[in-house]
């Protein structure tokens, strides 16, 4: 038999990150602003800064597969205008 990891899908790095957020409530309770290294959905190592995180993935995976490196942090909210969303952006410009 050959090496289970070679059989299996590769994830996405879409999966990588959904597997992070989902994963992320448990993330900041040990590693908060800490950067990780996230691989097939979980945590490989944890750096105090993204250069590393990123070193090490390198190291670790190569150029040719998926890794995640993320900083781990409580979600900003998003920003929204209240002009851009009631359309009154451009008011007077279609005069």
């Amino acid at each position: 038999m050959g090496d289970v990891n070679a059989m299996k899908n590769p994830m996405t790095l879409a999966e990588e990150q959904q597997a992070f957020e989902a994963q992320l409530d448990a993330l900041l309770s040990e590693h908060l602003d800490e950067y990780v290294l996230f691989k097939d959905g979980a945590a490989v190592a944890f750096f105090d800064d993204e250069d590393a995180a990123l070193a090490d993935g390198l190291e670790r995976f190569g150029l040719d597969d998926v890794f995640l490196v993320s900083r781990v942090a409580r979600p900003e909210p998003e920003r929204l205008s209240l002009a851009w969303e009631l359309g009154v952006m451009f008011g007077g410009c279609w005069a």
